[in-house]
């Protein structure tokens, strides 16, 4: 007998079945909805090379431009298509794999405008595995294709251009690790040298200037430009000149790209060039010296008093060869400094005071002129360790042209210290210099502004010096004018200790050391009486019997790596010599010093230290072998 369910049973059933069934128009309405606000395009079609469309939201009419369903349900699919024939192919690999993903295709729409699709699509089955209809996502992608397209154009012209520049050029990161390059770097491919830095790409002597540049980039956002030392595709030594400017990403630079140029046949030539210029000026210097002498005792009376006329013919020689000189003095500097000969003594030094007594040798000119000169400090005193004379040449050229150039209102000098440098500006309110100019004004042989006078008329060299003198501290110089507004001559030093100074030089010497397979030695001299010299006669001799010592190095034994003064009364050498050359050397400086004191005083005597280490049997690395130097110096007297 069967079983017949209740009627409450069924009842039951029967509102579950209806709650089932509103749930259903309900889910259909949401999801209508849905597919209807949607910003693109959706449809269902038929499968089949001969597929129609069966349902498609408002998007999908937009994008083909047709009014209304009934215009474009029962058309083939086929239809869409710019070249029908694309449609089997693409209904064919829909079959296959059962679904298309981001499928670019070139449809049409009503009007025949031809427009690029990107289209979504999946296979829907039934129980037994078979295609019932296609569902799919369409969007209208032309303008976003273009534009890629026109992308696409540029960058691959823009990749030409990168990769056929004779020019390295490459992509850094803030700290200077390579991360793009376009081409082959010392018979490195490009995979081979991204990942590495800058640094490893040249000397470490050209490391500081380097990092130095990167940093202000980095820093500041403008362009800076540096020269060093690598090697070419055929493992040859070349000299690269580097244009280094930010890459910026939201706003702030990440990085630096960095333009590197062979420059070694212009070295080359600048070098043959001054080796001329050198040759020609020390065999001017003589015979001028000889005829400036000369004219001088006439002048003076030695060989009889002068008429009038006498007077008036030879002042006027006298003030062309003093001219003449101070031409062969910038042009020997010049070339010093661009064959990298020049020799820099550093010490630290009051910068704020050597500014005071340049200014005041300005006195007379700036009062001549009505002219205020002004000083503009962070602080009363600002050290700094630079050549203290060659400093004061950087300040000469720079005053001197401000006053040159100025007629009337004021130069200013401005001394500012930060954490990693002190800035050095030279403003007046003269005549200016013309935008098109700015960019040569620091090559040789350019004379600034416009000479009205032959008494203005200069070499062209001051500023080409200035900025070799102040690259050769490794600063930077640049200027800002306006005609007829005036001109601000910049110019930055780094601050370091002298121990840093030290380190770096010891380290640079090792490396070479090494590389050469050779030993070094680090000779200290110590002058142990500065303060007795200093209490008897003066700070400023007690100064020039240390810079005696180093004077002395230099007349005693072969160029070393490198010599300076530390502190008051220290000179320290690194030099390839010997041990048992050291005694030696120390006591021809003994002689040296002794004939100099002589000179001011009979009664002084010399005390001196030395001590010494070398390089690799005392010690290994620079702090190591200057400490082994001093213990020495603690234990070895010597006095005279």
């Amino acid at each position: 007998m069967k079983h017949i369910p209740s009627y409450e049973k069924l009842l039951t059933e029967l509102n579950n079945l209806k709650k089932f069934e509103q749930q259903l128009v309900n889910s259909e309405k949401k999801y209508r909805s849905l597919t209807e606000n949607l910003n693109v395009g959706v449809y269902r079609n038929t499968p089949g090379a001969k597929g129609k469309f069966i349902e498609v939201n408002p998007a999908f009419l937009q994008i083909f431009g047709y009014k209304n369903k009934n215009s474009i349900l029962g058309l083939h699919v086929s239809d869409l298509y710019e070249t029908p024939s694309i449609r089997k192919k693409i209904s064919d690999k829909l079959k296959t794999q059962g679904y298309l993903k981001d499928e670019e295709v070139r449809l049409k729409k009503k009007d025949d405008t031809s427009i690029i699709c990107s289209v979504f699509a999946s296979a829907v089955k039934n129980s037994t595995g078979k295609i019932i209809h296609y569902d799919g996502i369409i969007e209208d992608i032309s303008e976003r294709v273009v534009l890629r397209d026109k992308l696409i154009e540029n960058e691959e012209k823009y990749r030409s251009i990168v990769n056929n520049s004779p020019d390295i050029i490459m992509r850094v990161d803030s700290k200077g690790t390579i991360i793009y390059i376009n081409f082959k770097y010392a018979g490195k491919t490009p995979k081979e040298v991204i990942g590495k830095t800058i640094y490893d790409l040249m000397p470490s002597e050209f490391h500081h200037k380097a990092k130095d540049s990167l940093i202000k980039v980095i820093d500041t956002g403008k362009s800076f430009r540096y020269e060093h030392v690598g090697l070419s595709n055929d493992d040859k030594v070349v000299w690269y000149r580097n244009n280094i400017g930010p890459i910026r990403s939201n706003g702030n630079v990440i990085g630096a790209t960095i333009i590197a140029r062979d420059i070694t046949e212009r070295k080359q030539i600048d070098i043959i060039k001054n080796e001329f210029i050198s040759s020609v000026s020390h065999e001017l210097r003589t015979p001028l010296t000889i005829i400036q002498e000369s004219i001088a005792q006439v002048l003076d009376g030695i060989y009889g008093e002068l008429t009038d006329g006498q007077q008036e013919i030879l002042s006027p020689c006298m003030e062309d060869i003093n001219r003449l000189n101070r031409i062969i003095n910038d042009l020997l500097d010049i070339s010093k400094i661009e064959s990298q000969k020049i020799l820099i003594n550093r010490e630290m030094i009051d910068i704020v005071k050597l500014v005071k007594n340049v200014m005041s040798s300005f006195k007379n000119k700036v009062e001549a002129k009505n002219i205020k000169l002004k000083l503009k400090t962070s602080l009363k005193a600002i050290e700094v360790y630079v050549d203290n004379d060659r400093i004061i040449q950087v300040f000469m050229n720079l005053i001197g042209n401000a006053v040159k150039f100025s007629e009337k209102g004021k130069i200013e000098i401005s001394i500012m210290k930060s954490e990693n440098s002190v800035e050095c500006i030279v403003s007046d309110t003269g005549r200016g210099i013309e935008h098109k100019d700015l960019a040569t004004v620091f090559d040789r042989f350019h004379q600034v502004g416009k000479i009205v006078s032959t008494q203005e008329k200069g070499t062209g060299l001051g500023l080409s010096i200035s900025k070799g003198i102040v690259n050769l501290h490794n600063g930077q110089i640049w200027v800002d004018s306006q005609i007829n507004k005036g001109s601000q001559f910049h110019f930055t030093l780094p601050i370091y200790t002298v121990d840093e100074i030290l380190f770096e030089n010891i380290e640079r010497g090792i490396v070479k050391a090494t590389k050469k397979h050779i030993k070094l030695s680090l000779l200290i001299i110590r002058l142990n009486n500065f303060e007795e010299i200093e209490n008897k006669f003066g700070l400023d001799k007690a100064k020039e019997t240390t810079h005696k010592v180093l004077e002395a190095f230099q007349d005693v034994i072969a160029p070393g790596e490198f010599s300076f003064i530390k502190g008051r009364n220290e000179v320290i050498l690194f030099s390839d010599i010997t041990q048992k050359n050291i005694l030696s050397i120390v006591e021809k400086l003994e002689n040296i010093l002794a004939n100099f004191i002589s000179n001011f005083s009979k009664e002084l005597d010399i005390i001196m230290s030395y001590g010494y280490s070398i390089y690799p049997n005392d010690a290994n690395s620079a702090k190591d072998l200057l400490q082994s130097a001093y213990k020495t110096l603690l234990i070895k007297n010597n006095y005279k």
